[in-house]
Formats: structure tokens, sequence, C-alpha cells
């Protein structure tokens, strides 16, 4: 108690820090995977967003709204 220990770099990693690094790795991993995913479904949206003009997209928010309305008119007394 109270005396310096000196540790050589070649000495022997613990079981501790070799989970922490593993699972700092599965970490960086998953957020890479997560991120590819996320541009690949962001594409796919840009490509479907292209292939319906503006005017389509105003008439189905209109027609989504409408259902909306109805359900809600239903639903509530």
């Amino acid at each position: 108690k109270g005396k310096v220990v000196k540790c050589s770099v070649t000495e022997r990693v613990g079981k501790n820090d070799i989970s922490e690094a593993k699972a700092l790795a599965a970490l960086k991993n998953h957020s890479e995977a997560e991120k590819r995913r996320r541009e690949r479904i962001n594409g796919h949206l840009a490509t479907l967003r292209g292939l319906v003009t503006s005017t389509d997209q105003k008439n189905f928010l209109k027609i989504f709204y409408l259902k909306i309305v109805i359900k809600l008119a239903y639903v509530l007394p």
C-alpha cells in the first residue's frame, strides 16, 4: 500500500481490457452498419420521390388526411 508499482509494456492484458476492446469494436461495427443501412434506405426513398410527381404527392397527402379525418369522425362522438 502506498508503493509505486512499475508495469512493463509487454505485460499481459487483463480480461476486462479485452472485453472492453471487444465491446468498443462491436459498437463501432454496429454504428457503421447502421449508417450504411440508413444511407441505403434514404437512397431508395430518393428514387421513389423522383418517380412520384409533386402533384401526385399533394393529392396523396390530401387523401391521407381526409382518411384520418373520416376515421376520427367515427371514433370521436
